[in-house]
């Protein structure tokens, strides 16, 4: 059927239940879900990924496993998640893996080695490598060029980066490849950051008739005690509160950050 449409210049419409005929790596944009409304008309949304829509029907298997830092990274993803898609969530769990940074790359370790194509993990924005990792052809050869290129994708804020034993140069270019396609960043240097906005913290307080953002807040440069000084204005407010009504502010704008939140929960959704 693909090779008619290619050749024929033909549009086809088709109609399934099944996972084998919906999930051939179709764009989102091909997809078409027709969903029953409570007054009996039928709505059709472009908004979910072929998986995402035979999750409920219950036909797929749950899809892929998103591993984020802490809290707060996972209620950033999964409220970015509900909002792009309804049943996205359905098909994504996310997961926050205990035992830091450290322990997530070992474990993408295990994960490159396995084939485990469906696990994701989103680290916070301080992770991000300083340049873009090489293309297959254009890797260093060795063991000891790899682990160097490595280490230096891997160490973050930190000064060394990540203890990661590897047994030869293919167990190294696994985990490149595992890296590049299945690790991604949140725009912000940490969850705090990310959804921080002057005006949405003066929106909560004007809630409460509180007309000034205080200047020790302003000037707060760390996020978590930023948003601890927030909440402390706020009677009855607790500091996770205030995260997730910033979290709701800023996946109510728009701005570059969002628009690169969104793009990288495309690529999960879609890959």
């Amino acid at each position: 059927m693909a090779h008619c449409a290619m050749e024929k210049s033909l549009q086809i419409v088709m109609a399934t239940h099944s996972i084998y005929l919906a999930d051939k790596e179709l764009p989102q944009s091909a997809i078409r879900v027709l969903e029953p409304t409570s007054n009996g008309h039928i709505h059709i949304s472009t908004s979910h990924s072929a998986n995402e829509a035979l999750h409920e029907i219950d036909t797929a298997t749950f899809g892929k496993i998103v591993i984020v830092e802490d809290e707060r990274a996972k209620h950033i993803v999964l409220s970015a998640l509900k909002s792009a898609s309804t049943m996205a969530a359905n098909e994504i769990q996310v997961v926050v893996r205990d035992g830091g940074t450290s322990r997530i790359f070992r474990d993408i370790q295990a994960y490159a080695n396995a084939g485990r194509d469906n696990i994701f993990v989103v680290f916070d924005g301080d992770h991000r490598p300083e340049s873009e990792l090489p293309s297959d052809a254009a890797l260093p050869q060795g063991k000891r060029e790899l682990n160097r290129l490595i280490r230096a994708f891997t160490k973050g804020p930190n000064k060394s980066g990540p203890e990661l034993d590897f047994v030869n140069e293919d167990d190294q270019t696994r985990f490149v490849k595992f890296f590049r396609s299945n690790i991604r960043f949140l725009p912000g240097a940490t969850p705090e950051n990310l959804v921080w906005n002057e005006g949405a913290a003066l929106r909560l307080l004007n809630q409460f008739e509180i007309d000034l953002l205080p200047v020790s807040i302003r000037d707060e440069a760390d996020g978590k005690e930023r948003i601890k000084l927030l909440a402390a204005q706020v009677s009855g407010f607790s500091d996770e509160a205030t995260f997730q009504f910033l979290v709701a502010q800023f996946l109510s704008r728009s701005s570059i950050e969002h628009q690169e939140l969104d793009e990288t929960l495309r690529y999960i959704r879609e890959a």
